[in-house]
């Protein structure tokens, strides 16, 4: 979504940025901001400009940026934690509704993501059912290849096709990192270039990571290769170890404006931006989920909270169908969080035990992140716990 913020910011946003300097010559960098804030979109244009075989002017067509206009690029490496189901589907829906050229590549950008984490550096780290994966990634790339080539009007047929393939990448939960998967990108970024084009590793939710994968990424940090670059992206960067982070250039991404969303979402996405609170909330009800009932379900759970009256098994139940995932996880407990906030401030929640619920959901998040808990188990194991907060 980078080129939609740019078409708002102009080329003073470039020239005002240090990331996008092309004299900055820091090989590892972390950009951090909140979720949807664009750290994603900042870091690929980083990597383009700094690919660019010309000035890395916006609207360049060398070699390189032609790659970079649809994420084609096989100079970058990404490993993410991020909900590629959610994103990929919110796109489907919209280009499925619109047809246009710009939600094409918008939709396909989306998936080459994904794909980037099937990258031919890593192959080697693989089981067979990981190799599988491998080769159903090259299948998907070949297919959104195949799709570049229609006008948007005639692409219903590619877009079925895509879908069925896309299917059992979406349903892989993988995690961040592993020994492995470092041990490939370090040995990939100190290997020399047959086009000379220097090579990115791009690491998302590097925070959710355990010692031995810590233990990987110093060496990297370490032993930095002259053509390289290591590239974080975090939400919460103080959740990294200060070896790490001391070792890193910091770029804080803001994300959107108000007025930039609405006037993106209305440019490109032919919607009514006064209906949509954030750019998470558009994407999370184009993927599918029912925000209305998410808020309602979050605002009982907080009322339990703070009326001490536990919910029923089936209300339960009911409630928590949708949290699906660990992203939708962090959306379900932030909008608990929002409501135990009004509770405490319209004095129904005490200081005391206001402030403890909070520490626990946080700790419990995190620890769900870390070791991979089932969203359903983690949420109602959370729950009672914290019916039983006395303080």
């Amino acid at each position: 979504m980078f080129e939609a913020l740019l078409s708002i910011r102009s080329q003073a946003y470039l020239e005002g940025n240090s990331l996008f300097d092309s004299n900055n010559t820091a090989h590892s960098l972390l950009l951090h901001g909140s979720e949807y804030s664009g750290r994603m979109s900042h870091a690929l244009e980083a990597a383009r400009r700094r690919s660019c075989r010309r000035d890395g002017a916006v609207h360049c067509q060398c070699s390189s940026c032609t790659d970079f206009a649809t994420y084609g690029m096989k100079n970058v490496v990404i490993l993410s934690n991020r909900d590629h189901a959610m994103r990929i589907q919110s796109a489907i829906t919209h280009f499925r509704r619109l047809k246009t050229q710009w939600l094409q590549r918008y939709l396909m950008k989306s998936v080459r993501v994904l794909l980037m984490s099937y990258h031919e550096a890593l192959v080697g780290t693989q089981d067979t059912k990981g190799a599988s994966m491998f080769a159903q990634a090259g299948e998907v790339d070949m297919l959104i290849e195949d799709m570049s080539m229609l006008p948007p009007e005639d692409a219903a047929g590619a877009l079925t096709e895509l879908e069925k393939a896309l299917a059992p990448l979406l349903a892989v939960k993988k995690s961040v990192v592993t020994i492995d998967a470092f041990r490939s990108l370090h040995a990939w970024m100190h290997s020399t270039s047959v086009d000379d084009l220097p090579r990115f590793a791009i690491i998302e939710g590097m925070e959710d990571s355990t010692g031995p994968a810590n233990n990987s990424i110093l060496k990297i940090l370490e032993e930095p290769a002259d053509n390289a670059y290591f590239i974080i992206l975090s939400t919460r960067p103080m959740r990294l170890l200060p070896t790490i982070l001391s070792r890193l250039q910091k770029h804080y991404i803001s994300g959107l404006r108000d007025e930039e969303l609405k006037t993106i979402l209305s440019t490109y996405f032919f919607t009514d931006a006064s209906q949509v609170s954030s750019l998470q909330d558009f994407v999370l009800s184009g993927a599918g989920y029912r925000l209305h009932d998410i808020h309602s379900s979050a605002s009982s759970f907080a009322d339990s909270l703070t009326s001490r009256v536990p919910l029923g098994t089936g209300q339960l139940d009911t409630m928590f169908t949708s949290i699906d995932s660990m992203q939708m996880l962090s959306y379900y407990l932030e909008q608990v969080m929002k409501h135990l906030k009004a509770n405490h401030e319209s004095g129904s929640l005490p200081m005391v035990r206001y402030n403890a619920i909070l520490t626990k959901i946080r700790e419990s998040y995190q620890r769900a992140r870390t070791y991979n808990q089932q969203v359903r188990t983690c949420l109602e194991g959370l729950y009672y716990s914290l019916l039983a907060v006395q303080v």
